[in-house]
């Protein structure tokens, strides 16, 4: 039998062989190739050994003839549900376009961009100055905003708090909103679970830590070393956590605006106190008057171009908003 050489053969021959029944030679034994699966860029074939009933699997990827057509993204942990919707939209809008997307810590991310072993990296945080010291020519697209807003029990008269009494309340100093000027009622504070990204902006932004233990979370002053033995509870959604809030008096937590806005979008009854007499709306994030709120960037090695400037057009156009939305956070 003719030996073909893959890497150099038309995309055309292979769907015509997958497609077709095959006998070829297997460990010296005679087989048969049958498709179970044809897509552009790869081609599943299953492979059974008549005369010894083994079947093994083959993989023909021809990642080599699709490498242009191929955008390596470095995702940061922090928006995987965003990826989630914007790889299968983007690729959609393009046919034969695969995004290979790898998913980690922020700063991983952004290296595998300096190291050019990605085209860019979507994160929820702007470039740190020794990363620019480290690559100058980082450039940061803005695709999106977010930003927590601290949320009361309904009934509460509290309107507003300052980051020293929030930082207070986690770490329990204070334990009582009558401290507050509010009614004598114990405070409750909901968090979430370790893995869910809010908890890591709040902490970041009100100079906590927070480590996991049985029933919830514990908080303590990052410059401190004794922790605030009171455990948290710690819901692993921010629905579970509006469903703790409305029933429990005296609670608090935190909830991404669009979030929270989707709430009150429903008349849910969810109420939201001002930080340091700033209110938490898209024109305060956005102009960085309020306090806890970031920027959503697609970072690459100097200005985006080709592929890469069509997937952060994609991220930046009216169906990309969306899509920033839909993942729980604000458009631009």
């Amino acid at each position: 039998m003719k030996k073909i050489n893959h890497n150099n053969h038309p995309v055309a021959l292979y769907k015509m062989l997958v497609s077709t029944v095959l006998l070829i030679h297997f460990c010296s034994l005679e087989a048969v190739a049958k498709t179970i699966k044809t897509d552009e860029s790869k081609s599943y074939v299953i492979v059974y050994n008549v005369k010894e009933n083994i079947d093994a699997s083959i993989f023909l990827n021809k990642q080599n003839d699709r490498e242009n057509d191929t955008l390596k993204v470095a995702a940061a942990s922090t928006v995987k549900g965003l990826m989630k919707l914007a790889e299968p939209a983007f690729e959609s809008s393009r046919k034969g376009f695969e995004i290979a997307q790898t998913t980690g810590a922020t700063g991983d991310m952004v290296e595998l961009v300096m190291s050019n072993k990605a085209a860019v990296a979507i994160t929820t945080r702007n470039i740190k100055d020794y990363e620019k010291l480290k690559c100058p020519n980082l450039v940061g697209t803005p695709i999106g905003l977010d930003g927590l807003a601290i949320a009361v029990s309904p009934s509460l008269p509290v309107t507003n708090l300052t980051f020293g009494q929030i930082q207070a309340i986690w770490t329990g100093a204070i334990v009582n909103w009558k401290e507050l000027g509010g009614p004598d009622l114990p405070i409750v504070l909901i968090g979430r679970s370790k893995s869910y990204d809010s908890i890591m902006l709040f902490c970041d932004f009100m100079k906590l830590e927070s480590k996991p233990v049985e029933g919830g979370l514990i908080y303590r002053d990052k410059n401190k070393e004794a922790w605030y033995e009171n455990v948290v509870t710690a819901p692993e959604t921010d629905d579970m956590a509006l469903a703790v809030l409305l029933k429990t008096p005296g609670a608090i937590t935190y909830f991404p605006l669009q979030i929270l806005n989707n709430y009150k979008a429903k008349n849910i009854a969810v109420k939201s106190v001002s930080f340091d007499g700033i209110e938490a709306t898209k024109e305060t994030i956005a102009n960085g008057t309020y306090f806890i709120h970031r920027t959503l960037n697609a970072i690459t090695n100097n200005n985006p171009q080709g592929d890469t400037k069509k997937f952060c057009d994609f991220l930046l156009s009216k169906e990309g908003q969306k899509l920033i939305v839909k993942a729980g956070f604000l458009s631009l």
